[in-house]
Protein backbone atom coordinates (compact mmCIF):
# COMPACT_ATOMS: atom_id res chain seq x y z
CA UNK A 1 0.00 0.00 0.00
CA UNK A 2 2.95 2.43 0.82
CA UNK A 3 3.07 2.95 -3.28
CA UNK A 4 -0.08 3.29 -3.89
CA UNK A 5 -2.30 6.89 -4.06
CA UNK A 6 0.68 8.91 -3.97
CA UNK A 7 -0.51 11.03 -7.08
CA UNK A 8 -3.60 11.40 -5.53
CA UNK A 9 -1.88 11.44 -1.97
CA UNK A 10 -0.28 14.80 -3.57
CA UNK A 11 -3.61 16.23 -4.53
CA UNK A 12 -5.11 15.73 -1.19
CA UNK A 13 -2.43 17.57 0.68
CA UNK A 14 -2.18 20.87 -1.87
CA UNK A 15 -2.93 23.86 -0.84
CA UNK A 16 -4.00 22.85 2.61
CA UNK A 17 -1.88 22.82 6.25
CA UNK A 18 -3.03 19.57 7.73
CA UNK A 19 -1.21 16.58 5.44
CA UNK A 20 -2.74 13.38 5.06
CA UNK A 21 -0.63 10.52 5.45
CA UNK A 22 -2.07 7.24 2.46
CA UNK A 23 -3.52 5.81 5.52
CA UNK A 24 -5.63 8.26 6.25
CA UNK A 25 -6.48 8.46 2.71
CA UNK A 26 -7.28 5.10 2.13
CA UNK A 27 -9.97 4.45 5.99
CA UNK A 28 -11.37 7.37 4.34
CA UNK A 29 -12.08 5.72 1.23
CA UNK A 30 -13.65 2.89 2.78
CA UNK A 31 -17.15 2.55 3.23
CA UNK A 32 -20.02 2.89 1.51
CA UNK A 33 -22.05 6.17 3.04
CA UNK A 34 -20.52 9.83 2.47
CA UNK A 35 -22.95 11.54 4.86
CA UNK A 36 -21.52 8.95 7.75
CA UNK A 37 -18.10 10.03 7.19
CA UNK A 38 -15.87 12.17 9.45
CA UNK A 39 -15.55 15.60 8.03
CA UNK A 40 -12.17 15.27 7.51
CA UNK A 41 -12.60 12.19 5.46
CA UNK A 42 -15.50 14.19 3.65
CA UNK A 43 -12.36 15.92 2.68
CA UNK A 44 -10.49 13.38 0.96
CA UNK A 45 -13.61 12.32 -0.64
CA UNK A 46 -14.58 15.65 -2.03
CA UNK A 47 -11.53 15.86 -3.35
CA UNK A 48 -11.27 12.63 -4.78
CA UNK A 49 -14.55 13.36 -6.45
CA UNK A 50 -13.31 16.80 -7.93
CA UNK A 51 -9.71 15.66 -9.12
CA UNK A 52 -8.88 12.35 -9.12
CA UNK A 53 -9.00 10.64 -12.49
CA UNK A 54 -9.65 7.09 -14.04
CA UNK A 55 -5.91 6.00 -13.06
CA UNK A 56 -6.37 7.21 -9.25
CA UNK A 57 -9.61 4.98 -9.26
CA UNK A 58 -7.88 2.05 -10.92
CA UNK A 59 -5.44 2.29 -8.33
CA UNK A 60 -7.80 2.81 -5.22
CA UNK A 61 -9.82 -0.29 -6.16
CA UNK A 62 -6.19 -2.34 -5.61
CA UNK A 63 -6.52 -1.84 -2.06
CA UNK A 64 -7.90 -4.05 -0.57
CA UNK A 65 -11.61 -2.85 1.24
CA UNK A 66 -12.01 -0.58 -1.23
CA UNK A 67 -14.16 -1.85 -4.58
CA UNK A 68 -15.62 0.22 -7.43
CA UNK A 69 -18.89 -0.85 -6.10
CA UNK A 70 -17.82 0.89 -2.63
CA UNK A 71 -16.69 3.73 -4.14
CA UNK A 72 -19.57 4.24 -6.51
CA UNK A 73 -21.78 4.11 -3.43
CA UNK A 74 -19.74 6.68 -1.79
CA UNK A 75 -20.13 8.83 -4.89
CA UNK A 76 -24.43 8.25 -4.85
CA UNK A 77 -24.49 9.57 -0.83
CA UNK A 78 -22.64 12.20 -1.75
CA UNK A 79 -23.29 15.70 -3.80
CA UNK A 80 -21.38 14.96 -6.10
CA UNK A 81 -23.72 12.75 -7.58
CA UNK A 82 -25.68 13.67 -10.51
CA UNK A 83 -23.66 17.24 -10.71
CA UNK A 84 -24.86 19.00 -13.96
CA UNK A 85 -21.60 20.67 -14.42
CA UNK A 86 -19.53 17.79 -14.59
CA UNK A 87 -20.85 14.35 -15.19
CA UNK A 88 -17.34 12.02 -15.57
CA UNK A 89 -17.72 10.45 -12.47
CA UNK A 90 -21.09 9.64 -13.73
CA UNK A 91 -19.74 7.78 -16.70
CA UNK A 92 -17.17 5.95 -14.59
CA UNK A 93 -19.44 4.83 -12.43
CA UNK A 94 -22.65 4.40 -14.99
CA UNK A 95 -24.67 6.21 -12.92
CA UNK A 96 -28.29 6.58 -14.57
CA UNK A 97 -30.81 9.36 -13.32
CA UNK A 98 -32.92 6.50 -11.67
CA UNK A 99 -29.57 5.05 -9.76
CA UNK A 100 -29.05 8.71 -8.23
CA UNK A 101 -30.00 9.98 -5.26
CA UNK A 102 -33.61 11.78 -6.23
CA UNK A 103 -33.14 14.17 -3.71
CA UNK A 104 -29.30 15.76 -2.44
CA UNK A 105 -29.56 18.67 -0.20
CA UNK A 106 -28.24 21.90 -2.10
CA UNK A 107 -26.79 23.52 0.98
CA UNK A 108 -24.73 20.54 1.17
CA UNK A 109 -23.50 21.54 -1.88
CA UNK A 110 -22.43 25.17 -0.64
CA UNK A 111 -21.01 24.33 2.60
CA UNK A 112 -19.01 21.41 0.65
CA UNK A 113 -17.74 24.17 -1.80
CA UNK A 114 -17.14 26.47 1.53
CA UNK A 115 -15.11 23.86 3.25
CA UNK A 116 -12.76 23.06 0.25
CA UNK A 117 -12.17 27.00 -0.81
CA UNK A 118 -10.40 27.55 2.26
CA UNK A 119 -6.77 27.18 2.93
CA UNK A 120 -6.81 25.72 6.42
CA UNK A 121 -9.86 22.85 6.46
CA UNK A 122 -8.48 21.67 10.38
CA UNK A 123 -10.25 24.83 11.16
CA UNK A 124 -13.28 23.72 9.99
CA UNK A 125 -13.38 20.53 11.96
CA UNK A 126 -15.02 20.07 15.53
Amino acid sequence: MKNQLIRFRQVVNRNIDKKYNIQQIVNALKGKDFISKTKEEQLIISRFFLEGTEGDLIEATTIPGITKTSLKSLYLTSPFCKNPADTTWDKRFRVTPKKALTSINPSSNKALQHLLNKKDHTKDIS
